[in-house]
């Protein structure tokens, strides 16, 4: 499940339990729709309650990416299980953005650094 909000450029998106493409679903128009509205958006993304990504979530999130290769400014996901810091050095292969890995400590830290851009 997905929860998101929305403030000016930046989205802060929370993942619980289990991503799945439905959630893809409902998030990629909403992303779609902001940046109509913005040159490019800033992503906090919590990963702190993440169980598990399913490899269709994986592949929805990869071609998301790959369609908006300049479309984000910072990206800071905030995580702590090995494979969520490897995605997000992923995630740096798929975007012109700067991606930072953040350890669930850092929270404000993490929202922080999103905001400058």
């Amino acid at each position: 499940m997905i929860q998101t909000e929305v403030d000016g450029n930046t989205v802060e998106v929370k993942a619980i339990d289990k991503l799945t493409p439905e959630d893809y679903k409902n998030l990629t128009p909403r992303l779609e729709q902001l940046l109509k509205k913005h040159d490019k958006l800033n992503l906090y993304f919590d990963m702190t309650e993440l169980g598990a990504v399913t490899p269709e979530a994986v592949w929805r999130d990869l071609k998301f990416d790959v369609q908006h290769l300049t479309d984000f400014k910072r990206v800071a996901i905030v995580g702590e299980a090995a494979w969520q810091q490897v995605l997000s050095k992923l995630g740096t292969m798929f975007s012109s953005a700067e991606v930072k890995y953040f350890k669930p400590d850092d929270k404000a830290l993490a929202s922080s650094w999103v905001n400058q851009a």
